[in-house]
């Protein structure tokens, strides 16, 4: 009798173990009703209801500390983290009934907080944006913060607006930031107090990230090096390597690509280091030294 006492407990003891351990792939929460809702490999439950698939499932972040249920007002909503590349990674919110799922808004993945301690929960932040090579100035890097008020989100304009004015010392309203080709954004003077920040913040690019050190040694063709042609082009090996070309050339053997360190490109361009976090088997382009970069992966040919 007392085996089989210990034997009920071994086995009560791994079921509740089996049931704390995190499932890959898996989010789970409950409301405040005592309803589940659940994330499982793209898909959204509710009470072991399938109501929605998200559109990306590969993207979603299930390790995020900042994936979330909060109700508000009635209003339950469901943050769920998503990968972004080339830019950060993203926040999605998504409005859950019984019955139905509505995608609401995609900020920056951050935390959810009163960040202007107006009483409302607040999340949102900026991305990425290309170096300025002038010292003095910088382009424009716009906010985008949202707040959940009375069981719906809306835009917080006036956190926006302070954000980047501590960001950027002015405020540029979104018709007022594109330069004359259309490209967000436009120059403006770094304020100085802060251009330091954002020089460290670009340095530390490198060192979290696939490139590791400006130290490494990348590959370049003449055109790029003797500073003639804009870096367009960007691979990023399967073995590791990076190369760094334009598109409006037919390259001969004196033309090829030649060694040389990381920190001779970034001192070209410095817009280079946006993709630090590309990962190997990519490629990079884009049209112009302005333009924004985008990525996809290398055909296996390449």
């Amino acid at each position: 009798m007392r085996y089989k006492h210990f034997f009920v407990l071994l086995i009560t003891l791994t079921s509740l173990f089996a049931f704390q351990s995190p499932v890959k792939n898996t989010l789970s929460f409950k409301s405040a009703a005592g309803h589940i809702i659940k994330v499982y490999k793209g898909h959204i439950f509710y009470d072991e209801k399938l109501i929605h698939n998200i559109k990306y499932p590969d993207d979603i972040i299930y390790k995020s500390k900042y994936n979330r249920l909060i109700e508000d007002h009635g209003s339950i909503f469901l943050f769920i983290g998503m990968i972004d590349n080339p830019n950060l990674d993203k926040l999605i919110v998504f409005k859950i009934t019984p019955t139905k799922v509505t995608p609401g808004e995609s900020a920056i993945l951050s935390e959810i907080k009163d960040y202007d301690k107006d009483g409302f929960l607040e999340f949102g932040g900026r991305d990425l944006t290309e170096v300025y090579l002038n010292p003095d100035s910088m382009y424009y890097i716009p906010s985008a913060y949202y707040e959940i008020r009375n069981g719906e989100i809306r835009p917080d304009n006036a956190l926006t607006k302070s954000e980047d004015i501590k960001l950027n010392g002015l405020y540029l309203p979104p018709n007022k930031r594109f330069d004359n080709d259309g490209n967000c954004c436009k120059v403006v003077p770094a304020p100085v107090r802060k251009h330091k920040l954002h020089s460290q913040t670009q340095s530390n690019l490198i060192a979290n990230s696939f490139m590791g050190s400006d130290t490494i040694t990348v590959f370049a063709t003449k055109y790029v090096l003797d500073n003639k042609d804009e870096i367009t082009n960007v691979d990023h090996l399967k073995n590791g390597s990076w190369f760094f070309y334009s598109s409006n050339r037919t390259y001969t053997p004196e033309t090829a690509a030649k060694k040389v360190r990381l920190a001779s490109i970034v001192k070209l361009d410095k817009s280079i280091l946006l993709l630090s976090r590309m990962p190997k088997g990519y490629i990079a382009t884009r049209s112009s030294k302005t333009a924004p970069w985008s990525w996809s992966k290398l055909k296996d040919k390449d």
